[in-house]
């Protein structure tokens, strides 16, 4: 993780390769220098593999802050958000609350609203493979700096019923902050409940993820989470309120260290055959030779191939 110099986000890059082969670990302080460069800010890495956790960190919290980045120190980890929300879906599947192929206007919606059949070929799980023809953001979303806490979930469905209803559904998969976030309040909507208190009882809690969580509008911020920086200078967080689903999350090298274990199989959870059926390939993604699963992206190498989702 990396407090970077020209973004109000984190850098987070999170793989999985399907095997974990017993090779020397790479050198994480030279890799964390290379990465860090000259810049202001940190990184925080974590390595894993059938032997443990290493970490590597470098930098400080901010300019004229000296305090260290350690394994502990929280970072937006934006777009990664996004496997946790897939992780729901196929929770939500298996507690009967909702099917994959459902429509999401099914739990959009109110009941017998007029726009449900026009948007019925949108999918929950076309959302979560980003081929519901639906753009990288809804039409109507605005933001002079990029946060995403003034949007509401009346944006959202306004934006879903106007760009839903001309939506070229199952075609190339591209990818799309909008159809996450659906995705996440429809799955909210299955649950009865409010999107951040289903992923924290549903898939947070079951991780055992104790410093992983949601930036919302009000959140008090913690002494260990240092700033974005944009050209060197300190900008305020990102907050999210019906746009949580898509890059909301924050977290430490160590939690998602947890969660890489338990991708990985080294760590039992309640949430492991989950996650190994949200990172089933389903579809091509775009035109490269890369497929998605639920949220989870697959690169095809010589063997073997990797898992990921950056943010």
């Amino acid at each position: 993780m990396r407090a970077f110099q020209r973004s109000a986000c984190v850098v987070f890059w999170f793989g999985l390769v399907a095997v974990v082969a017993a090779a020397p670990r790479p050198d994480l302080n030279a890799a964390a220098k290379r990465w860090l460069g000259d810049n202001p800010g940190g990184v925080s890495v974590a390595y894993v593999d059938r032997d443990g956790v290493a970490y590597a960190t470098l930098g400080q919290f901010a300019p004229g802050d000296p305090r260290p980045i350690t394994p502990d120190t929280t970072f937006e980890i934006g777009s990664v958000t996004k496997v946790f929300t897939a992780l729901l879906l196929v929770e939500s599947e298996k507690a009967g609350k909702a099917r994959r192929q459902d429509p999401a206007a099914k739990y959009l919606l109110p009941a017998g609203d007029p726009d449900a059949g026009k948007l019925a070929p949108i999918t929950l799980v076309g959302l979560s493979t980003h081929s519901a023809g639906l753009a990288r953001m809804a039409s109507n979303f605005r933001s002079t700096d990029g946060n995403r806490a003034a949007f509401t979930r009346a944006q959202l469905i306004e934006g879903f019923r106007r760009d839903g209803a001309t939506a070229v559904v199952g075609g190339k998969s591209v990818y799309s902050n909008f159809g996450v976030v659906l995705l996440g309040q429809a799955l909210a909507g299955a649950w009865g409940e409010p999107y951040p208190k289903v992923l924290q009882e549903r898939v947070l809690d079951p991780l055992g993820l104790k410093h992983t969580w949601l930036g919302l509008p009000g959140t008090s911020q913690r002494d260990d989470f240092p700033p974005g920086l944009v050209n060197g200078k300190p900008v305020a967080h990102w907050e999210f309120d019906a746009l949580a689903a898509s890059g909301a999350l924050r977290s430490t090298a160590k939690d998602m260290a947890l969660f890489l274990q338990a991708c990985l199989g080294l760590r039992e959870t309640p949430l492991n055959a989950s996650i190994r059926e949200a990172i089933k390939p389903l579809r091509p993604m775009g035109d490269g030779p890369g497929k998605i699963g639920l949220n989870w992206m697959s690169t095809a190498g010589p063997r073997p191939p990797i898992y990921w989702h950056n943010g």
